[in-house]
């Protein structure tokens, strides 16, 4: 679940920020009761929340929000690292400006399966991007 990828995230001290086009982040979570101990868990880690707003674009280094309500986008900068948890279909439309090796592409945005591979892809998604935080930290 993407809330939790953020989580993992930002414990290793990276600035994360979760966008969604809905009012609420994880809204599937107020049905089994864990929606308010998710919450608390994510803004004691220190992750921006961000609903009503959707991904216009991304570049190398930036990612360009639109807000649903005000159409007002905003522009985040030094951006090293973005994930995407969508829809059961892949759609790779619009991301022809990164490059593979800058692209890292798991669960059912590369092809609809069950939750074993997308958890499985996911953590191994995450050890990469710990690694990729490590390096820019270090360099």
């Amino acid at each position: 679940m993407a809330v939790g990828i953020a989580e993992i995230i930002a414990e290793t001290g990276a600035a994360v920020e979760v966008v969604t086009r809905w009012q609420l982040v994880a809204p599937k979570l107020q049905i089994n009761g864990q929606f308010a101990h998710v919450l608390a868990r994510l803004y004691a880690a220190g992750v921006t929340l961000t609903p009503d707003t959707y991904i216009k674009s991304i570049s190398v280094n930036a990612v360009t929000l639109f807000n649903v309500f005000t159409n007002q986008e905003r522009v985040v900068s030094d951006v090293s690292c973005v994930v995407i948890a969508g829809s059961r279909r892949s759609r790779l439309d619009g991301w022809s400006e990164l490059t593979q090796s800058e692209l890292l592409i798991i669960g059912d945005a590369l092809a609809p399966r069950s939750l074993f591979e997308a958890a499985f892809e996911g953590r191994r998604a995450v050890e990469d991007i710990e690694e990729i935080i490590r390096s820019t930290t270090l360099a």
